[in-house]
């Protein structure tokens, strides 16, 4: 699970504890550099501090701007963040957020992205994922506007994912699977006759 959010670090790690994604046994991997060498270094040092435990990673902005400039330093953060369970990126902006967005798409092409927010900063993330869900609300009606789906509560997403989106699978297989039978049934009868007819008008 990954978290976007324009926070400074210690607001996105207080959010992390009191939203239960982030836990005491857990070990929190902060990447925080503001260069290559320092952020070279805090990489280098995590991957073999750490190993393949469950980790906790909080990436800021300013060192996802070197990252995406550096493509050594980016497949070192790619083996930190597979030991990851939780991902929390503060201080960005929202084309970062897009952009992290896509990154994970393009990493993981067979999962399918899921991207939830509620403002206006949230819109680039939420058109970037796979499904996009809104929250209209105290910040607005961008992110509602642009998403596939939009929920008035953030405790409405758990109906929303595991029942509506089940029974929205089911029933767009329902309909394809009609339409061709449909189909089927209404060329028949014109295909016999025209054996008739000899295909004539």
């Amino acid at each position: 699970m990954w978290v976007l959010t324009g926070d400074k670090l210690e607001t996105a790690i207080n959010i992390g504890f009191s939203s239960a994604l982030l836990d005491t046994t857990q070990n929190i991997c902060i990447v925080d550099g503001t260069s290559s060498r320092v952020l070279s270094e805090q990489l280098s040092f995590l991957q073999s501090a750490l190993g393949n435990k469950d980790n906790a990673v909080v990436l800021s902005g300013e060192s996802l701007i070197i990252l995406n400039e550096d493509l050594n330093l980016r497949s070192l953060f790619d083996k930190l963040i597979e030991t990851a369970a939780i991902v929390i990126a503060c201080r960005v902006s929202p084309i970062q957020k897009a952009d992290l967005v896509n990154m994970v798409k393009k990493k993981y092409p067979e999962r399918k992205t899921l991207a939830i927010g509620d403002g206006a900063n949230d819109v680039n993330m939420i058109t970037a994922a796979h499904v996009g869900v809104g929250i209209s609300g105290l910040e607005g009606m961008q992110a509602a506007r642009s998403a596939d789906y939009s929920i008035a509560q953030f405790s409405f997403l758990i109906p929303l994912l595991f029942l509506h989106g089940r029974e929205d699978y089911r029933r767009n297989s329902f309909v394809i699977i009609y339409s061709f039978y449909k189909s089927v049934i209404f060329v028949m009868p014109q295909f016999w006759f025209g054996l008739f007819s000899v295909f004539s008008g």
